[in-house]
């Protein structure tokens, strides 16, 4: 879902099996700002991979991660380099939602004795 209320991994799915994907070859920022994720683990392939982003991703903001091609190692079976760029964009909302609003129509009760 987009908004997300809590951080988040990414699977990053390739049309078929490739070798060289490092942590390396993305980058992450949060509102344009860059995020370090040197210490992400990718786990998975060899078309599928999880990259660990969940405790990275906790603070609200709008997030964007790119695959980038060039110099990235990153190759199919028979050699072919990646050809163009990816990204992804996802928004982070862990504000609280606001305590509902009850509204209180007034009544009276009317008594006889």
């Amino acid at each position: 879902p987009d908004p997300r209320t809590h951080g988040t991994d990414l699977e990053l799915v390739f049309s078929e099996s490739v070798t060289g994907l490092t942590i390396d070859d993305l980058t992450l920022t949060r509102d344009g700002n860059p995020v370090d994720i040197s210490g992400a683990v990718i786990s998975g392939g060899p078309s599928t991979y999880v990259i660990g982003l969940t405790s990275l991703t906790t603070v609200s903001g709008s997030y964007v991660i790119t695959l980038t091609a060039v110099g990235s190692g990153i190759v199919d079976s028979a050699s072919n380099a990646l050809a163009s760029d990816a990204s992804e964009t996802w928004v982070t909302d862990t504000t609280p939602p606001a305590a509902p609003v009850v509204t209180v129509t007034p009544f009276a009760f009317i008594c006889s004795i």
